[in-house]
């Protein structure tokens, strides 16, 4: 899941644990003068990012990435973005030393990014949204905020490396494994403050099973909280509800969704007869 509306604020904040962090927006970057320049790297390199890449320096000629995406034009002259690119590094020349030595600010609050809970909801709906736009909600609140925080993955969740998080928030916790969900316990037990969105840790990825019961793992009993049932949107007061989404054929979607199921059956006992009849739909009610 790279897309975001702030890839720059997912970039700083991913970069604990590795050395470069790829933020890919599929989107046109418009006219790049200095001023949005700065309103971008600026905000980057307080948070904590010390260069940057740029892709690509020449435009594409092929697809339909062309031209949009180079520093110079196709034909190698300069463009808006080239000329902003030289004033920045212009002033920022002077003080790069010390700006690379600067460590950038520690963060206690932390979003969890697993690559296997994107999975799971992808294989069922074929797509990311719901898991996206949950996700990005709290990173664009925290970047308004002006609040630092950084990202953990399901990975590093697992070994533990949560030290000095206070702070972490799960978006669409559906998939968890049994390790993840002992850290999370061990990790609130010592103090640590826990935002979590529903159906925590609903399907375990350790046993490859549904939790009996919500939160799973166990820790419905050791926080004493547990998920009285489900609900789909079309039951809230939403702008957008949807009685399905799900990644199955529409014909299926639309018979499922009727409020019965119409079964053919023949009856050979000469005892049974059709009591009576629906007038709109072909459904007999038999005695």
């Amino acid at each position: 899941m790279t897309t975001t509306r702030r890839p720059a604020s997912r970039l700083a904040a991913s970069s604990s644990l590795r050395d470069f962090q790829n933020v890919l927006p599929h989107m046109h970057p418009g006219r790049v003068d200095l001023r949005k320049l700065l309103g971008e790297f600026l905000p980057q390199i307080g948070a904590g990012v010390r260069g940057f890449q740029f892709w690509q320096f020449r435009a594409e000629v092929l697809g339909f990435e062309a031209p949009g995406w180079g520093v110079v034009r196709t034909d190698g002259s300069d463009r808006a973005v080239t000329r902003a690119i030289e004033q920045f590094w212009q002033k920022l020349a002077p003080h790069a030393n010390s700006l690379a030595a600067c460590p950038p600010p520690t963060s206690e609050v932390a979003i969890w990014k697993s690559r296997r809970n994107e999975i799971f909801p992808f294989a069922i709906q074929l797509n990311l949204n719901s898991l996206r736009e949950s996700v990005n909600a709290y990173i664009e609140a925290l970047y308004a905020l002006n609040i630092p925080y950084r990202v953990v993955d399901d990975i590093q969740l697992e070994a533990g490396l949560l030290d000095g998080i206070r702070l972490l928030i799960l978006p669409s916790p559906y998939y968890l494994t049994q390790r993840e969900m002992d850290t999370l316990r061990a990790w609130v037990d010592a103090g640590g403050i826990l935002w979590s969105e529903a159906h925590l840790g609903a399907y375990n990825g350790t046993t490859g099973r549904h939790s009996t019961v919500v939160p799973g793992g166990g820790l419905a009993d050791a926080w004493g909280l547990r998920e009285e049932d489900s609900t789909s949107s079309f039951r809230l007061d939403l702008e957008k509800r949807e009685a399905f989404d799900g990644a199955i054929s529409e014909d299926v979607k639309s018979h499922c969704a009727s409020s019965w199921w119409k079964y053919d059956a023949q009856a050979k006992d000469k005892a049974v007869a059709v009591g009576a009849s629906f007038a709109v739909h072909p459904l007999n009610m038999i005695t």
